[in-house]
């Protein structure tokens, strides 16, 4: 009987032990998006790494998401003009998980975003057309900012756990940067929890 009993009282005791194990409650993720910048064509890829960390059950996070992108291309209209764009991003965010799942999660959230933006860009190019009929570029003007922006963020995520520490999450946003108007952008991320 007393072997029955302590037998008993341990599995009831590794029972508990088990159901009251803590989750993680910290995230960090390496990731890219794609970001749309101030014109409908041009786009970039932000490398990022995000830290989160859990709040409450879990139902709940803060979400702090550094990034960085540098894009540079030639025009055809001056093809020795190098244009540069470079943004420097820190957004953030408080997430609500809508799912009660362990393995699946959906997070819509608000917060702010923090941007550097630095560009030099081709505005204008003057053709001229010497002697023998050859067109070339006279003169031309650009345009640069170098300003840090400071707007609203939106972000929708979804998160799927591969592992008890490894997920994947598909993210989007859109940020209100002030005079650098709305950008957008969509990511994919790796995260490890511990």
């Amino acid at each position: 009987m007393k072997s029955i009993t302590l037998f008993f009282l341990l599995s009831c005791y590794s029972f508990i032990v088990k159901s009251q194990t803590i989750p993680q409650k910290n995230v960090i993720r390496i990731g890219a998006s794609r970001v749309g910048l101030d014109a409908p064509d041009a786009l970039g890829t932000r490398y990022e790494i995000h830290y989160t960390r859990l709040l409450g059950f879990s139902r709940l996070k803060f979400e702090a998401k550094a990034g960085i992108l540098k894009t540079e291309y030639y025009e055809t209209i001056h093809p020795t003009f190098l244009n540069s764009r470079k943004r420097t991003s820190l957004d953030l965010v408080l997430n609500y998980n809508l799912l009660k799942s362990y393995k699946h999660a959906i997070y819509p959230g608000f917060g702010f975003s923090i941007w550097h933006r630095k560009d030099l860009l081709l505005n204008q190019v003057q053709y001229e057309t010497d002697s023998n009929g050859t067109v070339y570029v006279s003169s031309f003007t650009t345009r640069g900012f170098d300003e840090m922006n400071i707007g609203p963020y939106f972000s929708l995520q979804y998160e799927y756990r591969v592992l008890p520490n490894l997920s994947i999450s598909i993210q989007s946003g859109l940020n209100s940067l002030g005079k650098a108007g709305w950008n957008s952008n969509l990511g994919l991320s790796l995260g490890y929890h511990f």
